[in-house]
């Protein structure tokens, strides 16, 4: 599995098998925000919103035509909220920033216009150093109160696109 300069790029929805993978993979992250209950054991009723709202947030990463990870683009009032993470075994390669970059198509297409923003943990900087590459600009800081299974304060690094650089 090797990725070159040429790799194809391509963003699908998710199918119900590709919901389940993106809910277990955020909840083995640990993120502040992470689920903590394994979807299997979620009531039938809650399994059936999570995987309702993450298709139509959520879409497929495909390099080369196999499932690598998934990109988050969350309609938000003041506009679009973009999240991505990778499955397992694509982590640790630098495919992240391409990956951004090519979504970059498809934020012009689908946030027509809205400001798109990003935040990640201070402390990722593999994700900071993604979105920079991908063509986000840093804004600042910001605290979010305890949530998840952290205990204090979580300190984020905000993010903003750089839609010129798609122009």
């Amino acid at each position: 599995m090797k990725f070159g300069s040429q790799m194809e790029i391509g963003f699908i929805e998710p199918s119900e098998a590709d919901v389940v993978r993106i809910y277990e993979d955020y909840r083995m992250c640990n993120e502040p925000d992470s689920p903590v209950i394994p979807f299997a054991s979620l009531a039938e009723e809650r399994r059936l919103k999570i995987a309702a709202r993450l298709k139509v947030i959520e879409r497929i990463v495909l390099l080369d035509k196999e499932k690598a990870g998934f990109i988050t683009i969350v309609d938000e009032e003041a506009g679009f909220n973009f999240g991505f993470g990778l499955f397992k075994e694509f982590r640790g390669r630098g495919l992240m920033a391409r990956i951004i970059r090519a979504a970059g198509v498809y934020l012009k297409v689908h946030c027509q216009g809205k400001p798109v923003t990003a935040a990640t943990r201070k402390e990722n900087t593999a994700a900071i150093r993604s979105l920079l590459a991908g063509g986000f600009v840093q804004i600042g800081y910001e605290t979010k109160p305890p949530c998840g299974t952290y205990a204090g304060p979580v300190e984020y690094v905000t993010f903003k696109w750089n839609r010129d650089v798609f122009d």
